[in-house]
């Protein structure tokens, strides 16, 4: 029994390899399919509603797609006036970052002993490095851009067949388990829809947020950075440091003192602390039930499989696995495994909640 059971773990070892493998080489093919399918699981309410209206399934669909082109386009103009803006003002923003930075390595020689030149090398190295990594990113995204197009055709075919997709699975699995897999298929449909509607919603409210206080404080291009750190915090951790740092440095540059500059880094860590903790759990609730481990471990995993695209779609690609997997008798161990144990939400988010039915029914 115990060689049996040691055999299983091998075969399942080296079915994830493959399965990772597969992923890793087929990224080109499989970025824009998934990327597609959760855009028609979002558009699928919309369209269902335009065909309720006696419109054509074609038709419907189109004028969803084009409703979320528009959504884009005006998100992409916001951003491109601002960073124009910015884009105008680099040289003299460039110069005043010498200054801020001789201050610094002036600041570094005296209470340290460490020379200019040593503190100039190591941080050409340290810079090049992340200017190569940093390449390989926008490098990535500027590729996955250019299969927008393609995205947009995957998507209109995603929901136009959508009916055939669901039947092609209750066909190649046995009757016994029809039922079990069409609740699997309405629940991926539902959680992946409430999921990515929250998120859309959180990053406007946090983008608000942002600009609002970076106005306030006086940040040059407030509304750009506002916008900018709300999108980046779409990834995990990561996006929340770098949306943080950017207007942080700004504000450095400009201002020539660290006091303005840790205002508005506290500035925006309140409001993520917001987020975190009111926005999220309220608007997006607990959709995605993955604990914090399995959550980083697919932040990572995606990141090495897809780059930055996989940072973004392995959070909600693991939150399917987990519906999978606890709909699985044979794979509820991995469900558990992953799962967060603290589905109930803070005695402070129920609170808030019972206000807003009580605002609601009195209206």
């Amino acid at each position: 029994m115990a060689i049996l059971k040691f055999r299983n773990i091998n075969r399942l070892l080296f079915s994830a390899f493959l399965i990772i493998g597969g992923l890793y080489l087929a990224r080109p093919f499989l970025i824009p399919v998934t990327i597609a399918s959760l855009l028609a699981m979002l558009l699928l309410p919309v369209a269902r509603k335009l065909e309720s209206l006696g419109i054509k399934r074609a038709i419907s669909i189109i004028l969803c797609i084009a409703l979320f082109m528009l959504v884009i386009t005006g998100i992409t103009t916001l951003l491109s006036m601002q960073g124009f803006n910015l884009a105008n003002n680099l040289e003299e923003i460039e110069q005043q970052f010498k200054h801020v930075f001789d201050d610094i390595q002036e600041y570094v020689q005296n209470k340290f002993g460490m020379e200019k030149a040593k503190q100039s090398k190591i941080i050409r190295e340290k810079t090049e490095s992340l200017l190569q990594s940093s390449t390989n990113l926008i490098t990535g995204f500027i590729g996955g851009l250019a299969t927008f197009g393609l995205i947009m055709v995957y998507t209109f075919f995603f929901l136009y067949y959508r009916n055939k997709f669901f039947n092609f699975i209750l066909m190649v699995s046995p009757k016994a388990l029809h039922q079990q897999n069409t609740l699997i298929l309405n629940q991926i449909s539902k959680v992946t829809q409430r999921y990515l509607t929250g998120v859309f919603i959180v990053v406007l409210i946090l983008a608000v947020m942002n600009s609002s206080v970076l106005l306030l404080l006086g940040v040059n291009n407030a509304v750009f950075f506002g916008c900018l750190a709300a999108l980046l915090n779409v990834i995990p951790y990561v996006g929340v440091i770098i949306g943080s740092l950017l207007p942080f440095i700004m504000t450095l540059v400009t201002k020539n003192a660290f006091g303005p500059a840790l205002i508005v880094l506290g500035s925006l860590w309140f409001n993520q602390v917001i987020e975190n903790n009111l926005l999220t759990p309220f608007i997006t609730g607990s959709q995605v039930r993955v604990n914090a481990l399995s959550t980083i471990m697919a932040l990572i995993l995606g990141g090495l499989i897809w780059g930055i695209f996989g940072m973004i779609l392995f959070i909600p690609l693991i939150g399917i696995l987990k519906i999978i997997f606890d709909h699985v008798e044979e794979l509820k161990p991995l469900g558990y495994l992953i799962g967060d144990d603290s589905t109930e939400e803070s005695d402070n988010i129920q609170k808030i909640k019972k206000l807003f039915k009580k605002i609601k029914n009195k209206f």
